[in-house]
């Protein structure tokens, strides 16, 4: 049995990887990426409904990447989707493509004048080591704020109020206070627990 202490994360999102690395690095992993420059990943995003089938190919599209990393121990790659109550299934496994083309402002505008704001957060990783694969999934209830609140994370963190939470958006909160509370660092958890029984 291989003994995992570098992973190489497939993601383009510094916003991913630095949560990675905050939830895994303290635990023993080292997390490398290939994010920017011309090592940038190009993976396919399958169209599929559910984030597990679309990691899962991700993952599959991985080999040619592995193949010319050096002293790798294993591969994740993760997806995430954010669910508004309102619209089923929306934005879903298109949460990037959606965000990019309207915009934080665009998605409070689809929202205007509803009292119904529920929705979630959902993560899907995928670990390859070898021929061993690992799902763990993590997801997070709350609520679409009336505006964009906060300065840190990224993505829909500054609409997003868990409801576990104090009131404050992701983007209010601290890398730590998030982590308790989201859907990765809820994934990232799971995941530990897999790879601390796999021992």
């Amino acid at each position: 049995m291989v003994d995992i202490k570098r992973i190489l994360f497939l993601t383009s999102n510094e916003g991913k990887l630095r949560e990675a690395k905050h939830a895994l690095e303290p635990r023993g992993y080292e997390i490398v990426s290939f994010v920017g420059g011309t090592n940038k990943v190009q993976l396919v995003e399958v169209q599929a409904r559910d984030l597990v089938t679309v990691a899962q190919s991700k993952i599959e599209q991985a080999e040619s990447y592995v193949g010319n990393a050096h002293q790798i121990d294993g591969v994740m790659v993760e997806d995430a989707g954010f669910f508004i109550d309102t619209y089923p299934s929306f934005p879903g496994v298109y949460s990037a493509h959606i965000l990019e083309s309207l915009g934080l402002e665009g998605i409070l505008q689809l929202m205007h004048g509803r009292k119904e704001r529920g929705a979630e957060f959902q993560s899907a990783i995928v670990l390859q080591i070898g021929s061993e694969r690992f799902v763990a999934q993590g997801r997070c209830r709350g609520r679409l704020s009336e505006d964009v609140r906060g300065n840190g994370g990224f993505g829909y963190d500054p609409l997003f109020i868990p409801e576990d939470g104090d009131g404050r958006t992701f983007a209010e909160m601290s890398l730590d206070e998030k982590k308790a509370l989201s859907h990765r660092g809820h994934a990232m958890a799971r995941l530990l627990t897999l790879l601390e029984d796999r021992r």
